[in-house]
């Protein structure tokens, strides 16, 4: 898979493969051509083998945006849970953006959860 490579290693040709693939992903719908160009370089995947793997606890300092590629997460604050999130659907922005601790813990939904991620100091 391209995207488990270090961006050094991405040929030009897999770079376009990459973008392809993004450009059908809601969660960068309304990003321009150049950024997701751009997010082809530096997007990387993370999975969770088990249904109930936490991705991150509220208070955390937040170092990835997370892209569902596959399965589910289920997000919860102080505890409570506020919402579901499915492929194509995106978290993790909020503490990057304004460099604040994370509002809320996501824990997988559903066995085998996969997710493109883009570190800090790439999303910036």
């Amino acid at each position: 898979m391209i995207v488990s490579k270090p961006d050094f290693e991405r040929s030009p040709e897999e770079l376009e493969i990459v973008y392809e693939e993004i450009t059908y992903i809601k969660a960068l719908s309304h990003l321009s051509t150049m950024v997701k160009r751009e997010l082809a370089k530096f997007l990387n995947i993370q999975q969770y083998e088990n249904a109930g793997s936490i991705v991150f606890r509220q208070g955390e300092i937040g170092n990835y945006w997370y892209i569902v590629l596959k399965g589910a997460v289920e997000v919860s604050v102080n505890g409570r849970k506020a919402c579901e999130l499915r492929e194509g659907d995106d978290f993790g922005k909020l503490a990057l953006v304004n460099d604040l601790p994370r509002s809320a813990t996501v824990v997988t939904y559903e066995d085998n959860s996969m997710f493109l991620v883009v570190d800090k100091y790439h999303f910036n």
